[in-house]
């Protein structure tokens, strides 16, 4: 009987350990859980669209090994004050436990920055895609090209803040509104001209290309002038954005090219398109530019513009400052 109470005592005892260290594993398995997945990604943009289930959502963060278990993040969830989770783009710049990332979800503290980028005026939607590239984690500029090409002109040249995750669609969106926005300021001027709003842009992209600051009323006005006049705009701006080459580069041959559209040597009135995306004083220029009686300018090698009412005149400029 001796030897049986003392066999019962050591299992007692036994029995209290391997209790002990089941709550230890449990604890040990737990707090495990609790850590950083390897593989953590940082710097990366989770996404979790509008209408996901507290389920779907924990399932979408284990599979991007932001949290280890999918259950435990959804009991954390349910037992917490708030009781939901918020949509939207998540950015994980450092590893986080699971407890992180549940206030994180829950309170919707996104963290994604917002990138400053200033698009000049005159810029191409080449020279756009040039600029965001590599500064917009989701911007891709080919296709950003294939989509605006045909909003040459009408992407308004501003300074932007965008989502750091903000992809071609995006940008887009936010350069045409801020277009429409400031068309609209000014449909009364656009309207009192007697233009139509294409004609003006179209005008003020090569004004943006040719004219400088001090310039641009008498640019403008020599170009319309000439319109009017049904000559020529010989605009050497028009080549750079169709065939790639600056001024003194075109030949003889390619000014002659009527195959062209963009040859305004070959052709009278405005190129197809516009050829840059012109700022608001180039559009107002266009709109409302200074009556003058030049026919004829010219930018010459020191930099300079010649402006001349007559061929004569013109050719004189030509002699002093190109030959």
């Amino acid at each position: 009987m001796g030897e049986f109470k003392k066999i019962l005592g050591i299992l007692n005892h036994c029995k209290f350990f391997l209790i002990i260290l089941l709550i230890l594993a449990v604890a040990g398995y737990l707090f495990y859980l609790t850590t950083p997945p390897n593989g953590f990604p940082i710097d990366r943009i989770i996404s979790i669209e509008e209408g996901e289930s507290i389920k779907s959502t924990s399932l979408i963060l284990k599979e991007e090994k932001i949290i280890r278990s999918s259950i435990y993040f959804q009991l954390l969830v349910q037992f917490s004050e708030a009781k939901s989770i918020m949509a939207g783009d998540y950015l994980f710049d450092k590893e986080m436990n699971i407890f992180e990332v549940v206030k994180k979800i829950e309170t919707g503290t996104f963290d994604v920055p917002n990138i400053k980028i200033t698009i000049t005026e005159g810029m191409t939607v080449r020279d756009i895609a040039t600029r965001l590239n590599g500064k917009l984690v989701n911007f891709n500029p080919q296709s950003f090209m294939k989509l605006a090409t045909k909003y040459e002109g009408y992407l308004f040249p501003d300074t932007y803040q965008f989502n750091y995750n903000a992809d071609e669609f995006k940008v887009i969106e936010a350069m045409r509104n801020n277009f429409n926005q400031k068309m609209l300021v000014i449909k009364n001027e656009i309207a009192e001209s007697g233009k139509n709003l294409d004609d003006i842009i179209t005008m003020a992209s090569i004004v943006e290309k040719e004219a400088t600051k001090d310039t641009i009323d008498e640019v403008t006005d020599v170009l319309w002038n000439r319109i009017n006049k049904e000559m020529p705009l010989q605009v050497d701006a028009t080549f750079v954005y169709s065939i790639g080459k600056h001024s003194f580069d075109v030949t003889k041959l390619e000014m002659q090219d009527e195959n062209n559209p963009y040859n305004t040597y070959a052709h009278t009135g405005l190129p197809p398109t516009p050829i840059s995306n012109p700022g608001l004083e180039s559009i107002m220029a266009s709109i409302n530019h200074r009556p003058t009686d030049y026919v004829f300018f010219l930018t010459g090698r020191d930099g300079e513009m010649y402006f001349a009412t007559t061929f004569e005149e013109h050719k004189r400029n030509r002699y002093l400052y190109l030959d």
